[in-house]
C-alpha cells in the first residue's frame, strides 16, 4: 500500500545525477554472511541514460511512501502536459516508512540549497536522500545510525535517537537546518541538519505516543503535536523555551491532523473529521463522515477538503463556511484510498490518491465537481479543465514487493 504521499515543493535539477557506487557499496551488497537488510539500486542508472529522466517545469514531483513485506519511497512524476506519470527513481529501505518530509538545505553544510527528503518510519533511524541523485545504495547520511552487529544479527540502536519507532517529521523554510520528529515513544526531538546533531528533545508530550508534527504554517516560532490515545492536539511555542501554549481535546482518536488557514482539520480513527481552532482551545465542529472507520487521507485546496478511508471506496468532499463544514460531494474510485495530495502549480487541480496493490490515481477534482462550486471556491471555469483525464499507475515491480501499498 501506499501508505503517505508528499508533494516535493522544493525545485529539482532538470537532469539528474547517477549515483556512484562506492567500492564499499559492492562489498555490502555482495557479501552473502551479511543478513542486515541491504540497500541496492532499483535502477542502475548510467550517465549515459540519466538524460530519460528529465524533468520539465510543469512537472509535479511526489515521494510516495510504500510498505508491503520491504519498504521502500517511490518518485513519481505527474506532467499535466501530456497528462501522464513516470516512475524517476526510488530507494528501497531497511524499515517500512511512514512519513517522507522533503527539505532545501544541504547536509553537513550551512547552505540552504538542494532538494533533501528524510524518511522516517518503523525504526528508531532517520535515512536522508539528495533527490538530485538516481537510485542511491545508501542515504547520504543517517540521524540516530545505529550499529548493526554481524555476529549476532542484531541492531543497537544509537542512544540519541528515539526510543520508538519514528512516526513524522516536520521542516520549516523558517528554519532550513532544523528538521523535528515525534515517535511512539511520546518524545519530540529537533535536529540540526548541518552537524547531524540532535539539538534537544522534549518528553513525554503526550501520552501513548505521538502521530503528527507539523511546524504552523500561520503563526511563526510555534508547532503542532497530536496523541496517538491522549486524544489531543498540542500548539508548542518554537523559541529556546519550547514552551507549551494551547491544548484542546477532541474527544475520539486522532488519525491526521493538517493546517486549515488559521484553523486546523483532525480525522479520527472512527470517521469523524473536526474543525479546530487551537488559539482558542475549541473544536469549532466534529462531523461523521465515515461510519466506523478510519481516516487516514485528508487534504485540502484553497476552502475545499477532502477525505478517504482504506475501509471504504467512497471519497468525501466538504468545504468549510464560516466555520462550518458543509458537505459538497462523494464520489466512488472502486478502491480503499490510504492517503491523498493535491498538485502544486499547473497540476493544482489533480487530486493524487495513493491506493492498495501498488495502485495510485490521478482524479480531475474538477470534474467532480459543479461549475459553480469550481468557480466559487478556485475562481475559474470549470470547463477548461475537464480535458484532463483520470490517470492510474501500478508500481508494481519499480522498487518494491507486488503486494506493497502506497501509504
Amino acid at each position: 500500500m501506499i501508505t503517505s504521499i508528499s508533494i516535493v515543493q522544493q525545485k529539482l535539477d532538470r537532469v539528474p545525477k547517477a549515483y556512484k557506487q562506492t567500492k564499499e557499496d559492492l562489498e555490502e551488497l555482495n557479501d552473502p554472511e551479511n543478513a542486515a537488510p541491504k540497500y541496492k539500486a532499483i535502477i542502475e542508472a548510467s550517465d549515459d541514460s540519466i538524460e530519460m529522466f528529465q524533468l520539465d517545469e510543469e512537472d509535479t514531483v511526489m515521494c510516495c511512501c510504500r510498505a508491503g513485506h520491504l519498504g521502500s519511497v517511490d518518485m513519481i512524476v505527474y506532467n499535466p502536459v501530456h497528462q501522464e506519470f513516470f516512475f524517476h527513481h526510488g530507494m528501497e529501505l531497511p524499515f517500512l516508512p511512514l512519513s517522507a518530509t522533503s527539505f532545501a538545505f544541504t547536509p553537513q553544510s550551512e547552505r540552504a540549497e538542494g532538494a533533501y527528503i528524510a524518511i522516517t518510519g518503523f525504526s528508531s533511524e532517520i535515512e536522508i536522500y539528495n533527490l538530485n541523485e538516481m537510485d542511491q545504495i545508501r542515504p547520504d547520511c543517517v540521524l540516530a545510525q545505529g550499529k548493526y552487529i554481524k555476529k549476532t544479527q542484531t541492531q543497537i540502536n544509537n542512544p540519541i535517537g528515539h526510543k520508538g519507532d519514528v512516526i513524522g517529521s516536520t521542516w520549516s523554510q523558517l528554519h532550513p537546518n532544523i528538521i523535528a520528529t515525534c515517535s511512539s515513544d511520546a518524545s519530540v526531538k529537533f535536529w540540526d541538519l548541518a552537524g547531524l546533531s540532535c539539538l534537544t528533545t522534549l518528553e513525554n508530550v503526550h501520552v501513548g505516543g505521538i502521530n503528527n508534527i507539523l511546524f504552523c504554517e500561520t503563526k511563526e516560532q510555534t508547532f503542532i503535536t497530536s496523541g496517538l490515545a491522549d486524544q489531543s492536539i498540542k500548539l508548542f511555542d518554537f523559541t529556546q523555551q519550547l514552551d507549551f501554549i494551547k491544548q484542546v481535546n477532541i474527544g475520539k482518536n486522532i488519525e491526521q491532523v493538517r493546517f486549515f488557514g488559521d484553523l486546523l482539520l483532525a480525522t479520527t480513527e472512527d470517521g469523524y473529521l473536526a474543525l479546530v481552532d487551537i488559539l482558542q482551545e475549541k473544536v469549532l465542529q466534529i462531523v461523521q463522515i465515515y461510519k466506523d472507520v478510519p481516516i487516514t487521507a485528508l487534504t485540502t485546496r484553497a476552502n475545499l477538503i477532502v477525505a478517504g478511508s482504506p475501509e471504504s471506496h467512497d471519497i468525501k468532499v466538504l468545504k468549510c463556511v464560516d466555520n462550518q463544514l458543509v458537505p459538497v460531494t462523494e464520489f466512488n474510485i472502486s478502491e480503499p484510498c490510504f492517503s491523498a495530495e493535491f498538485g502544486i502549480d499547473k497540476s493544482g487541480f489533480m487530486l493524487f490518491c495513493g491506493l492498495g496493490n501498488n495502485r495510485m490515481k490521478a482524479i480531475n477534482i474538477f470534474a467532480k465537481l459543479t461549475k459553480e462550486c469550481v468557480h466559487e471556491v478556485f475562481g475559474v471555469d470549470r470547463a477548461q479543465f475537464l480535458k484532463f483525464k483520470d490517470l492510474s499507475l501500478n508500481l508494481e515491480g519499480e522498487g518494491g514487493d507486488d503486494d506493497s501499498d502506497v501509504e
